[in-house]
Formats: structure tokens, sequence, C-alpha cells
């Protein structure tokens, strides 16, 4: 198995999708599920043995050393607070074999102004996601 960000390889190891117009017209709906997303990337942070224990039950693996692995991929590339990067999705319209992929714009995709409201709020500072 390949570690895509150690080879040099930009890629969203973590994806939150939705379309502009649901954002548009249940914007509040959207900030409490990011937010709440945000609250979960604080619990696997903070509580390794709660996390470890749902990563057993849910992949049904015993091996202490695969979820001890598992837990570490996760927390080493997930995104504090959840930004998404530009060169994961340049990386991902590389990848896909769409035929618009190749000539689409990465900033299509992308909408920042959740994560900005949040962090304007100091909603991540508040739970310990950002300094």
């Amino acid at each position: 198995m390949i570690d895509m960000a150690k080879a040099g390889v930009f890629f969203p190891h973590t994806n939150i999708a939705t379309a502009r117009s649901y954002i548009r017209a249940h914007r509040d709906v959207a900030l409490n599920f990011l937010r709440g997303y945000s609250e979960g990337i604080q619990k696997m942070i903070t509580d390794k043995p709660f996390v470890k224990k749902v990563l057993q039950k849910y992949t049904r693996e015993n091996d202490d050393e695969i979820i001890e692995t598992t837990f570490q991929y996760a927390l080493d590339y997930v995104a504090r607070p959840p930004y998404p990067t530009r060169e994961g999705i340049i990386e991902t319209l590389k990848q896909s074999t769409h035929p618009k992929s190749k000539t689409a714009n990465p900033d299509d995709f992308i909408d920042l102004s959740l994560v900005r409201s949040l962090e304007d709020d100091g909603f991540f500072k508040k739970i310990g996601l950002q300094k």
C-alpha cells in the first residue's frame, strides 16, 4: 500500500461535498454539519482509546497493530481546521476519467466560506483545532 502524501502526491484524504445550491438554501444546516465534523476531528485527536475502539468495531479488525496504523494514518492526514486543498482537487481531477475533468477549474470545486465563517467566529480555537 502506498502512502500518497509521503510519495509527494497531494490527495484529499477526507472529502465533504454538496451542491452550492444546497449551501445557499441551507447554510445553517451545512455550518452545523461542519461543526459536528470538526468536533469529531477534535475527539479523534484527544481520545485515542475511544477512536481505536470505534475503528475496531466498524472495521471488525482485532489486530491492534492494524488498528494503530489506521488510527495514525487518519490522524496524520486529517486537516485541522478542515480546509480543502486546491492541490488535492487538482490531483483528483488528474485521476478522474471524466472527459471534462482535464479542463475543469479546480477553484470551481472549492467553497471556503463555511470553514472561514467558523474560523472567523472563533469556533476552531474554541474546540482546540486551531491555535
